[in-house]
Parts: C-alpha cells; structure tokens; sequence
C-alpha cells in the first residue's frame, strides 16, 4: 500500500513529487471481494518545510462501499541526525450500503425484492461525514517509525432507522530498519501494526532493492499472535526514468485457505520527480564564558 494512504506525515520525509494509482484484489474468486482503489498527489512544500497532498480512497467488500477524499499538510522538523514530521488530513467520508441485495430467511425475493429486515434500507443507503487524521513520522540514521491516528475525529451519522454508523478509529504503527550491502544494494526490513477496538492485525516483511531500479521480498501477514493468514510477494521495477511499477501477489494460508483457495493480487504504478528542496540550517550557537 503507498505510504501516504494512512500516513500523510511520511510525504514530507520525500523529497519527490509522486503521482500514484493503486489497485488491490482480495480472493478474486470469492463473491462479494474486497476491492481497493487508491490516488494521491504528494508535493514538497516550496514556502515552508514540509509537504502537501491530495487523495481518493475507494473501498468494496460484499454490500459495504466506502470512499475517502482527502487533503493533507505536514511540517517538518529537522534532527541531529535525521528528520520528523507531524501532518494532519482532513476530508469528506461516504458509506454507501446496498440494502435491495441483502438476502434474510425471512426475505420475500420474487417480484419486488424485499428481505424483511426492519434495520436494514430497501434501497441503496448513503451518508457523508467529515473527519480529521493526525501521523507521526520520524527518520532517524537507519530506522523509520511511523504512527497514524486514523477517525481521530469524525461524528458520527444517523443510520438507517434504529442507530448511528461512524468508521472506527483506528492505531497504525511501521517500524523499518535498513541496511546498505555492497554493489548498490539495500535490505529493508520492516513490521506493520493496525489496532481496531480489540482486534489487530500486522504484517512484517524483508525487501531486498537496488536504489530505485529493481526490489523485491516476502511478506507475512498476521491475524493473531503466531498465527500466519497469508504470504505476501512483492516486485517493483523501474519502467522509465520517472516511472515505477509494484505488484504483489497474496497467498491464503491457515483459516482463510479454508473459506477460500483463491490468491490476491496488488498493482501500483508511480510517477516521481526529483524536487530539490534546501532543509533549514542550524543556527550557530556562540558560547560565552561567564566571568565572575
């Protein structure tokens, strides 16, 4: 996934401009799939440190539909030895159910479609809401943190007739560690972590690149302590000078290879352009002895 998708702060960490498409298609041939589509346009700031950018976020699994319109700005603050930088994100959230394709035991499905469920709409149901999103990124010699705090605030909406609907918040958290190797090579190393109410679920990984010509890795994503949900494998490749190519291929295993036998696949392409920005300077301290 790009990082800016949940963590807007990590855009200020890069000194490119990037435009990203991204596409992501869970057990392709299970009904009612998860579907992901994702844009964004990220730009250094020229008027102060830091970075801005624009995103589109489309979401599907069975019924459910979201979708996400974004703005965001981050500041940077330089360290001693590397970089940190706070953004915050703000747009318009839609949920959208389709309440005609709900089946019920009780449901009456010839002529007019109708499932007998007083809760649930006979129609297709929409409603919009605002929300505000806060990340933290930091670049420190070798390591990477990031942590986002996503539905930060978001009120929540009246919902169908008996109730209210509002996204959960939710806590994600990515520490990466890199090492340079001989001939150009770099590994990155990584763990993912994503906490909503009581469930969470993580990912870790190794990548193996060279510079931003060709990488590629093994993933593993997990569901529960010591419990593996799926093999994650990963290639990227330039395909011109300012054009790059992801794709990932996701292998069900343990309880989602019984639901399914169906495999994943994920597809991003980038257009970056270097924008060489100036990082502000220290000021010169002059220490002056203190006579008594």
């Amino acid at each position: 996934m790009p990082l800016s998708s949940d963590n807007a702060a990590m855009s200020s960490l890069d000194d490119h401009t990037h435009f990203t498409v991204y596409y992501k298609s869970l057990w392709v041939d299970f009904e009612g799939a998860p579907k992901v589509f994702y844009f964004s346009f990220q730009r250094p700031s020229n008027y102060w440190f830091g970075s801005y950018g624009v995103d589109m976020r489309k979401e599907q699994a069975g019924l459910d539909r979201k979708e996400r319109w974004s703005a965001w700005l981050a500041v940077e603050v330089p360290l001693r030895q590397g970089r940190l930088a706070l953004a915050i994100r703000s747009g318009l959230y839609q949920w959208r159910l389709s309440g005609s394709q709900v089946r019920t035991p009780e449901g009456f499905y010839q002529g007019l479609i109708a499932h007998a469920d007083p809760i649930l709409p006979q129609s297709t149901y929409q409603a919009n809401t605002g929300f505000v999103n806060l990340s933290l990124a930091m670049r420190l010699w070798a390591v990477e943190w990031q942590m986002s705090l996503i539905h930060l605030l978001i009120a929540p909406w009246r919902a169908l007739s008996y109730g209210r609907y509002a996204p959960s918040p939710v806590i994600t958290t990515t520490l990466r560690y890199r090492y340079n190797l001989s001939y150009g090579l770099r590994i990155n190393s990584y763990v993912r972590a994503a906490v909503e109410h009581n469930r969470w679920h993580a990912q870790s990984g190794v990548t193996v690149s060279g510079g931003r010509f060709y990488r590629g890795g093994v993933g593993l994503l997990w569901v529960k302590p010591l419990r593996i949900s799926s093999i994650l494998l990963n290639a990227g490749f330039q395909i011109q000078p300012q054009l790059y190519m992801d794709l990932a291929y996701t292998l069900p295993l343990g309880d989602v290879r019984r639901l399914t036998s169906s495999e994943g696949f994920e597809i991003a392409l980038q257009y970056s352009i270097l924008s060489r920005r100036k990082l502000p300077k220290r000021h010169i301290i002059i220490h002056n002895p203190v006579m008594f």
